[in-house]
């Protein structure tokens, strides 16, 4: 009994020591996944809104090319502006739509929104459909890979 007792007061420290470190790692993960979340990602058709704007430049009646061109120019300055400040308002990396397949939010529709608040509207047509807007999109339930299935 006694040299269990004996034991038990020689291994202490070592337990205190080893659950000490388990702790503050925990804290130092939990405080690192906090400070620097996951990235979310965002995807946008600016292929789509460019075409889109083509289309509605072209039918308008033939001015000599200095509105077309004055339209274009603040088309691509509001485009440039809306789309970082949808990334700085989601805190999300932009990505433009062919180069992703699956598994990021479209928001090309509330970009589309924002263009035609912007410019009031001839610019871009605002008859599609408007997209549900998830603050900060679920990707953690997203399997990265897919073990079967469909390729």
């Amino acid at each position: 009994m006694q040299r269990l007792a004996k034991f038990s007061e020689s291994i202490r420290p070592w337990v205190t020591l080893i659950g000490a470190g388990f702790t503050g790692a925990l804290v130092a993960l939990l405080l690192v996944r906090i400070w620097f979340p996951p990235p979310v990602f965002i995807r946008l058709d600016l292929a789509a809104l460019v075409a889109e704007q083509v289309q509605v430049l072209a039918s308008r009646q033939d001015d000599g090319g200095a509105t077309r061109t004055q339209l274009a120019a603040a088309f691509a300055q509001q485009l440039d502006v809306q789309s970082r400040a949808m990334a700085e308002e989601y805190h999300a990396v932009v990505l433009v739509a062919p180069a992703v397949v699956a598994g990021v939010p479209d928001l090309t529709g509330e970009l589309r929104q924002r263009m035609v608040a912007a410019m009031g509207s001839p610019g871009v047509q605002s008859d599609a459909p408007a997209v549900a807007l998830p603050v900060q999109p679920p990707l953690a339930q997203q399997p990265v890979f897919s073990t079967g299935g469909q390729p």
